[in-house]
């Protein structure tokens, strides 16, 4: 289904980002910056277990929707 699933945060493409879980954001960044990494959603699952207080995949979405949508935002913040 192509349906979104009700979260309590807003997506990270919605206007009102300022209460994204910032840390969520900085671990997609350390994944995205490592040269290991391919950059996809299953590489961020595998990527995460094995990186202390990252959060998980599931997690993520719930709270910041889409995969592509996360790394538009991680990429967007300085």
């Amino acid at each position: 289904s192509s349906r979104r699933r009700h979260t309590r945060y807003p997506l990270v493409t919605g206007v009102q980002t300022c209460a994204l879980p910032i840390y969520m954001l900085d671990f997609i960044r350390s994944y995205l910056a490592d040269p290991r990494t391919n950059g996809s959603a299953a590489g961020y699952d595998k990527w995460q277990r094995s990186i202390e207080g990252a959060p998980s995949l599931a997690l993520v979405r719930q709270r910041l929707g889409f995969w592509n949508d996360v790394k538009l935002a991680a990429l967007k913040r300085d």
